[in-house]
């Protein structure tokens, strides 16, 4: 599969081994596809697979830090330069949440609630279907187009 060997030398230059971006590349896989109802068509599909793959790289090496002693300077490189990558994460997703909200605000309050209990109080759609007193394929529908709405003002905020 193409995508596996691209994937692979995207992680394996950013990760301190073969194994490690191997290890990245096998779990981002398997959450990928237990994830794959939670794809969104606005970004290309191998972008978010990578993104996946990525924070699993991440979150593996940041586990590291705290466990394993720097016993080289060619690991203490690896931690550098992994930090930065952790800033530029950071930086960029700070953006993104600082956009979100922006976009957010422009929404009605209705829409907002039915977007925070779905999303951040993580309400099923059946359950959101007896509080709203809606049918659940029509809140569906709804938070379908709500999230392409906001796809579309964080385009036009963002870069």
């Amino acid at each position: 599969m193409a995508i596996h060997g691209e994937i692979r030398c995207f992680l394996a230059a950013r990760a301190p081994s073969i194994e490690a971006a191997e290890e990245a590349l096998q779990a981002g896989l398997v959450v990928m596809y237990q994830s794959l109802s939670d794809y969104r068509v606005g970004g290309t599909f191998l972008a978010w697979v990578k993104g996946i793959c990525l924070n699993l790289l991440l979150h593996d090496l940041r586990a590291q830090r705290r466990t394993v002693p720097i016993t080289s300077c060619s690991q203490a490189a690896t931690l550098l330069i992994d930090q930065g990558l952790d800033d530029e994460i950071a930086a960029a997703d700070a953006e993104r949440v600082t956009r979100l909200n922006d976009c957010l605000g422009k929404l009605k309050p209705r829409d907002r609630e039915l977007l925070r209990q779905r999303y951040h109080d993580g309400f099923s759609l059946k359950e959101l279907a007896q509080r709203w007193k809606r049918q659940a394929s029509h809140l569906s529908m709804i938070l379908h187009r709500l999230r392409k709405v906001l796809l579309v003002c964080m385009d036009e905020v963002g870069p």
